[in-house]
């Protein structure tokens, strides 16, 4: 019977050959210490929520009191049906339309946070 093809292995970032196992064991590196992982810089995409003033994706949970660092509106959980209501929260004196308005008009929920916002990244889109 011949010899099986060596399988391949991604070792010290690089790809050797490495005989079959008969075993589900693989058999002892040579350098214990350079064998990596082929998938072990993948990461899980976090979900996350729009922003109820922006409308970008900035937000791990909705209703969090989170903030949200393009336009610096605490999420109180303001929502449509209510955000002409000023709560006196977090957000101080602002409803969520006026909040909406100053955003629209100049980047912030209110002008007096434009030096702590930022631009939407393409992930918040």
């Amino acid at each position: 019977m011949p010899a099986s093809p060596p399988a391949l292995s991604f070792v010290s970032d690089v790809w050797t050959e490495m005989p079959v196992c008969a075993s589900d064991t693989l058999p002892p590196a040579v350098n214990p210490q350079a064998r990596i992982l082929v998938h072990s810089q993948v990461e899980t995409v976090a979900t996350r929520f729009r922003c109820p003033c922006c409308g970008y994706k900035t937000l791990e949970a909705p209703d969090a009191m989170a903030l949200c660092p393009v336009c610096w509106w605490e999420d109180d959980g303001q929502e449509d049906t209510d955000a002409g209501d000023v709560r006196h929260t977090v957000n101080g004196a602002l409803s969520l339309s006026e909040a909406r308005h100053y955003y629209a008009r100049c980047g912030a929920s209110h002008p007096r946070f434009l030096p702590y916002v930022r631009r939407a990244q393409d992930s918040e889109q």
